[in-house]
């Protein structure tokens, strides 16, 4: 279980969740269902669409996915799609197609029979496993209006692992800063800098340091041959919200 504390106005806490079940030694590959490259992370706004791999993953409006993604303007979002199993859904429940520049959270109201893709133009960018009803994708964006500190992960590997916690700033490209890393097998809750909160955030070649727009990944690496690992890892993020039209912001 992930450690929780206490709940102030406007601070959320939120737990990014990676999954990787067949993990190999063959470099470093994305916590997410199917891995191994991490995608290339859009620079400008797309459509937002949903797919299921099963066609059973349909049945009118009782079956639905919950997406939090953010806007044009890096603002926190939600949009409900209704899915249509192996046919990619590009408008939400209330027929509007939604634009977005990158996804922090996916989960359906039902068990999912199929995969879940949510894509931003043709790039995935989060995954839901088979049956897990949230994302499995371990990928997160400071939106614009908000500080996030990072308290801690849970962490599960089955044979030895090399993993990783890396930051990309919106318009670095693909260049990712390493801020953590963590080599060993088993079970275990490890909080960040001996307990006290990590901020995330990264400094720009002005000196000056940048909170918003930075997007969070998880990349790990099996050390032992020739066998099939899984790899489980829970982020504790604690979330400073100033932004008065991000979900749940209370006045």
């Amino acid at each position: 279980m992930s450690r929780r504390f206490q709940r102030i106005k406007n601070t959320k806490h939120r737990t990014i969740r990676g999954y990787h079940n067949t993990l190999e030694e063959d470099g470093y590959e994305l916590l997410t269902t199917t891995g191994p490259a991490v995608p290339t992370l859009p620079t400008a706004v797309g459509t937002l669409s949903v797919v299921s791999s099963s066609a059973s993953d349909t049945s009118g409006a009782t079956k639905k996915v919950v997406i939090d993604y953010l806007d044009t303007n890096w603002a926190e979002k939600r949009a409900v799609f209704l899915i249509n199993g192996t046919t990619a859904v590009t408008a939400d429940e209330d027929a509007a197609t939604i634009s977005a520049i990158r996804v922090n959270r996916v989960w359906c109201t039902f068990a999912n029979i199929g995969r879940i893709d949510v894509k931003i133009a043709s790039t995935t960018l989060h995954e839901v496993p088979i049956g897990q009803q949230t994302s499995g994708t371990f990928m997160y964006t400071v939106p614009v209006g908000q500080v996030a500190h990072i308290h801690g992960f849970r962490v599960s590997a089955s044979q030895l692992t090399d993993l990783r916690i890396r930051a990309h700033y919106h318009g670095e490209q693909q260049t990712f800063r390493t801020l953590w890393t963590w080599t060993g097998s088993g079970s275990l809750y490890v909080p960040l800098t001996q307990g006290y909160p990590r901020r995330v955030q990264v400094q720009d070649i002005d000196d000056a340091w940048s909170d918003t727009k930075i997007t969070l990944i998880a990349d790990a690496n099996c050390l032992t041959a020739s066998v099939t690992d899984y790899v489980t890892l829970e982020m504790d993020l604690e979330i400073s919200r100033t932004d008065t039209t991000s979900p749940g912001f209370r006045t």
